[in-house]
């Protein structure tokens, strides 16, 4: 089930869109906490939040953790897929 929820602003480290709403892909959604990883939903990037709720790039190893996990990273692929879809083919569609 994918839902929002209202949170302060954070900023895509990639693109720089400034992002007020998170979902989860498969649970309720809840506030972000630091380690959450999260997709962009205009560039599509894959970033981190630390513990003041803010995002940045994961390093090397932190993408080799998030990969680590196969079906969890299956899911964040699909889900990056679905917002390039959106973006290229169906742009209305997207609030970004």
């Amino acid at each position: 089930m994918i839902d929002n929820s209202v949170m302060n602003y954070s900023v895509c480290p990639y693109c720089g869109k400034q992002n007020d709403r998170v979902s989860s892909i498969d649970e309720e959604t809840k506030r972000p906490k630091k380690g959450d990883v999260s997709i962009c939903i205009k560039c599509t990037g894959i970033s981190i939040f630390d513990e003041k709720g803010e995002l940045y790039k994961p390093s090397e190893e932190e993408m080799e953790l998030i990969k680590y996990d196969e079906k969890e990273w299956d899911k964040l692929v699909l889900y990056r897929s679905y917002l390039l879809y959106l973006n290229t083919f169906m742009p209305d569609m997207n609030p970004n």
